[in-house]
């Protein structure tokens, strides 16, 4: 069950943090593309490549590229490392005074997705020991509680069905429901402690 757990924090939080990661970029991408709205509307090709320019702050982004309304490319492009098959895209659309004038696109990585989540990970792997072990305590408890208080009373009552014993007691449990029920077994054992003849007599009636 605790790795169970594990696995689906784990996957929790892969998910939460790509969510995350892209939520950013398309908000950065939006605001970089607002401003490139005047240097397409005047074909400022070099202006539009300062502003993509300023995406090489954000790690995970590995190229931007800026396209006309045409969708031809308005040749400015940053770009930080080759190509990657495991790179992913995000487009969004640039638009001045409601007309559509063009397109920023960014090809960006998960990488740091990745290494947060394989440290999240190995966080909750070295956790599992400690839950184990806690989780081995407290069944240990409860089996002293629990467990040991009826084991105690069965052998009790098997002396008595064994050997016709009405002395014998079991040992008081703690407040709760099973320390009524042995008070309750003891008190049983109280109404059939008989004076030798009666007792005779009511060990016959279960023969």
């Amino acid at each position: 069950v605790l790795l169970v757990t594990a696995l689906l924090l784990v996957s929790l939080e892969a998910y939460r943090s790509r969510l995350e990661l892209v939520r950013r970029l398309a908000t950065s991408t939006e605001l970089v593309g607002r401003n490139t709205t005047a240097a397409l509307a005047f074909d400022d090709h070099k202006a539009a490549g300062n502003t993509l320019a300023t995406l090489a702050a954000i790690d995970d982004v590995m190229a931007a590229d800026l396209f006309d309304s045409d969708g031809q490319s308005a040749a400015t492009s940053y770009r930080r490392a080759a190509a990657s098959d495991g790179d992913e895209r995000l487009r969004q659309p640039i638009f001045l005074q409601g007309e559509r004038v063009g397109e920023i696109e960014i090809r960006f990585t998960s990488a740091s997705v990745r290494n947060k989540v394989l440290g999240y990970a190995a966080a909750v792997l070295l956790m599992l020991p400690v839950l184990l072990g806690a989780a081995f305590f407290l069944s240990s408890r409860l089996q002293a509680l629990i467990s040991a208080p009826i084991v105690e009373l069965a052998e009790t009552a098997r002396q008595v069905s064994a050997h016709r014993n009405f002395a014998v007691r079991a040992r008081p449990g703690e407040q709760g429901e099973i320390g009524t029920l042995i008070a309750a077994f003891n008190g049983m054992l109280d109404q059939t402690d008989l004076p030798p003849a009666n007792e005779r007599d009511f060990a016959c009636m279960y023969l």
